[in-house]
């Protein structure tokens, strides 16, 4: 492991002596991954390659999802994505996406790239919480016979959350005992989402415990019965949901979320639209059935912990690099993408 000091803004991570480090060095690799796209080491490392001839990979981690790229920055990211970006993708020996609904909407962007999709790691068993499901709920002031959906990650524009408060609003009408617990850091939304909760009259449903550290979280998800995700376009892969999958809870989730087909296969998930209505619709079947409710979240925690284990992960992965390494490389050059033969090599450093 190196580390190099940045010089200039944080925000690009602008670092010299790194770019003198890989062009020193990636010669010496069979394959080198790039899991940086937005930023200067990912740039460097991408330039570093193609003038040494060395296959690379790249993980875009869903930045080329159109929501993501037209959400916030879009005039930067699209200069980017004609420029650097596009220097960095066309470069590259093969694309990493996570998941079958990113490769589909990034594919306009990758002009014909090789791609392959192997999803992020998540590591269970080290996802412990430090507090009992009976402790939580006595904390967070919600009653044990309640039904606890929970939300774990940004509170950002890009994820819906005034559609599931309103979804709640309506469950609420008929369903008492149904309560929303919001975990995690404010990105902008925290008021806006306050000030709804007050105007609907849920001030008694609604927890915002803020954000948490990793065994609080794991501690708030083990207390709740399902969780939600139902983001807007540019979400990719959701790996907040699939950790409380994988402690057992069923999830409800857009079709913007990139596991969500392979969960409902798995009877770990029910799918609906970004709508109110939809997200009501699912969660009164859930308290409706809690014996549905516990068998999903049994098949959740299944799924998680076959597909998604970091050592099952990590051996996918590493036949990519093999292949990428040892049958057919990419001339990384300036002058050329096309295919060429290369000696294969047996190893991967």
């Amino acid at each position: 492991m190196h580390y190099f000091a940045w010089q200039g803004p944080r925000r690009m991570l602008y670092c010299r002596t790194m770019l003198r480090a890989l062009l020193d060095s990636v010669a010496d690799f069979d394959v080198v991954h790039v899991d940086a796209f937005w930023l200067y080491p990912g740039l460097a490392a991408s330039l570093a390659c193609r003038l040494k001839h060395t296959p690379y990979i790249i993980s875009p981690r869903g930045m080329l999802i159109e929501g993501s790229v037209s959400l916030g920055q879009s005039r930067a990211k699209s200069l980017h994505l004609a420029t650097a970006g596009r220097f960095m993708l066309d470069g590259a020996a093969a694309v990493h996406l996570t998941a079958d609904l990113e490769k589909e909407q990034s594919s306009s962007r990758l002009r014909g790239r090789p791609t392959f999709v192997v999803p992020n790691p998540i590591d269970i068993a080290s996802f412990e919480g430090n507090e009992s499901r009976a402790q939580v709920r006595r904390r967070l002031n919600i009653p044990e016979t309640a039904f606890v959906l929970a939300y774990s990650g940004r509170m950002h524009q890009r994820k819906a959350l005034p559609v599931v408060i309103r979804a709640l609003e309506r469950v609420r009408r008929t369903m008492e005992d149904v309560y929303l617990v919001l975990a995690g850091p404010d990105r902008g939304q925290r008021a806006l989402l306050s000030n709804l909760v007050s105007s609907l009259g849920l001030e008694a449903a609604v927890r915002f415990p803020g954000r948490l550290d990793r065994p609080a979280l794991a501690s708030v998800l083990g207390a709740s019965d399902v969780v939600v995700l139902t983001p807007y376009e540019g979400e990719n892969f959701g790996n907040a949901c699939v950790e409380a999958m994988g402690l057992g809870l069923p999830a409800i989730l857009s079709h913007n979320v990139g596991v969500a087909s392979e969960a409902v296969a798995a009877g770990a998930a029910i799918v609906t639209r970004v709508d109110e209505s939809d997200i009501a619709a699912a969660v009164e079947r859930l308290n409706g059935d809690r014996p549905l409710a516990q068998s999903m979240g049994a098949r959740a925690r299944d799924y998680v912990l076959g597909r998604y284990s970091p050592r099952a992960v990590a051996t996918e992965m590493m036949s990519h690099y093999q292949a990428v390494s040892s049958t057919k490389r990419f001339d990384t050059s300036l002058r050329s993408t096309g295919v060429e033969e290369a000696p294969p090599k047996p190893d991967v450093r």
